[in-house]
């Protein structure tokens, strides 16, 4: 019988010691930010993901009366902890991997397909769920890659992925992927809408791509990055913070 646990809503965090006849609060988050996905790997060691901004990752080692706070390159949808050190975190379309308890973070694979769900049973074997009901399978902790089941139909689609690290200074890593030839243009734009760069003008063949955006002569703030390829055109958000 499970007697001690901790849950959390968008903004508060309880915790009941005897199977949830009483619960005290533990955490209160007066932010925009929301508790996002939980993983405790004992009674008294856990982390917390918040979404949206600014991304971090909470860690307790006292069953929740105190926490830590880690900033991370995305926001993770879902967390995954084998040991006190140890851990994978999923955001929409990438896979980091942490191993001093979340402190930093590391991508391993950018995806073409949205991730919802990230679980580890030990530091080889792996598995996330995306969109369309893709399931991903890892023996190598990741390290090497993640393959998809043969059975298991590959999502080709056209992606913009959302830059790492986000919030950036002063540079950053933007990702895209085509699934045929195309002619790209990638620009970043202001707040107000007023074109800053272009980082790609030129027909490019399929596959998947990286650009570095160096915003050192800009100031703070958010801006956007428009992808166009072909008639598609996507568009993400990122955050220059000094």
């Amino acid at each position: 019988m499970v007697r001690n646990a901790t849950i959390g809503g968008q903004q508060r965090l309880y915790r009941t010691t005897d199977g949830g006849e009483n619960w005290e609060e533990v955490r209160s988050n007066n932010s925009d930010t929301t508790y996002e996905s939980m993983n405790f790997i004992s009674d008294k060691i856990g982390w917390i993901s918040t979404f949206p901004y600014p991304a971090s990752i909470l860690h307790t080692v006292n069953g929740g009366k105190n926490w830590a706070k880690y900033y991370t390159p995305e926001s993770f949808i879902s967390i995954s902890f084998i040991d006190s050190s140890t851990g994978w975190g999923a955001s929409l379309g990438e896979i980091y991997i942490t191993t001093d308890a979340g402190k930093t973070w590391t991508p391993q694979r950018a995806f073409s397909t949205h991730l919802q769900k990230v679980k580890f049973i030990d530091k080889k074997n792996g598995f996330a769920i995306g969109s369309f009901g893709v399931i991903l399978n890892t023996t190598t902790g990741g390290i090497t890659s993640i393959e998809e089941p043969k059975n298991i139909e590959t999502i080709n689609d056209f992606v913009l992925y959302q830059n790492y690290p986000n919030p950036f200074n002063p540079v950053t890593i933007i990702n895209y992927t085509l699934p045929k030839d195309e002619f790209v243009i990638l620009k970043v734009y202001d707040i107000l809408g007023r074109e800053v760069t272009t980082l790609v003008n030129e027909g490019k063949q399929s596959g998947t791509y990286s650009v570095n955006f160096d915003a050192s002569n800009l100031a703070s703030g958010i801006y956007f990055y428009t992808l166009q390829a072909g008639s598609i055109v996507k568009t993400n958000k990122m955050i220059l913070l000094r």
